[in-house]
């Protein structure tokens, strides 16, 4: 039995829809109130604005994953917050 492979390159562009009053990398803890970096007991290596944001924007293109309140630690996030669109061509 033969086979033949085809390879092709996908790519994608993520566009975002962030609240004004949405702080990206720290929210604050209800139990204490205290304020904490967003990724600190997830992800410790992810700090700044962008590399939150490649965080989000391969979670919308690999996980499907479009609102980012249905991720780990955002879920003191109100739905609809911060959006992803994700739009995706390939070329063969």
């Amino acid at each position: 039995m033969s086979s033949t492979t085809k390879s092709y390159e996908a790519y994608a562009e993520v566009t975002f829809d962030i609240a004004e009053d949405v702080d990206l990398t720290h929210w604050v803890n209800p139990d204490d109130g205290k304020r904490q970096h967003r990724m600190d007991d997830i992800y410790s290596g992810i700090v700044t604005e962008d590399e939150i944001l490649e965080h989000l924007a391969y979670n919308a293109v690999f996980n499907s994953v479009y609102d980012a309140s249905r991720l780990d630690g955002w879920a003191d996030l109100e739905r609809g917050k911060i959006t992803m669109r994700v739009n995706g061509w390939i070329e063969s």
